[in-house]
């Protein structure tokens, strides 16, 4: 039985106090029950923090967790050619879309569970105006 598909952004400054509630909200709302197999697609930016979680997931009793981890367009195509995956940390709305275009994904399983940030750390005589935007590169 498939239990919807979540979407994730990426890790922020606490992926794992955060990945660990999106887990725990997502694995609860669908419906599986202590001691089930979830099997979960993630983005591969995601597996230090999830991989921390399905550890604590397993010794508080609460059943295996097997993570899959890949880009998001390669989820998203093995979704489409029918790998039962339970829940999608996906790092792209696009392919969210794309999967809930195809009704693959119920619409109301999605949110944005963590996000992240890109920062820049320039040397030398660098100063803030030294990066171009991230539209010109």
């Amino acid at each position: 039985m498939k239990r919807g598909i979540r979407n994730a952004r990426s890790v922020s400054a606490r992926p794992t106090v955060l990945l660990a509630c999106a887990f725990l909200a997502v694995f609860s709302a669908s419906g599986a029950q202590a001691g089930d197999r979830l099997l979960v697609f993630a983005a591969a930016s995601l597996k230090d923090g999830l991989d921390d979680i399905a550890t604590l997931w397993r010794e508080a009793g609460r059943g295996e967790a097997a993570i899959s981890y890949a880009g998001t367009s390669s989820l998203a195509k093995q979704i489409e050619a029918g790998a039962p995956a339970d829940i999608l940390f996906a790092a792209d709305d696009a392919w969210m879309t794309y999967l809930e275009d195809r009704a693959l994904v119920r619409p109301e399983s999605r949110g944005h569970v963590v996000t992240n940030a890109l920062v820049a750390i320039a040397g030398g005589g660098a100063f803030p105006g030294a990066v171009p935007p991230v539209a010109q590169v």
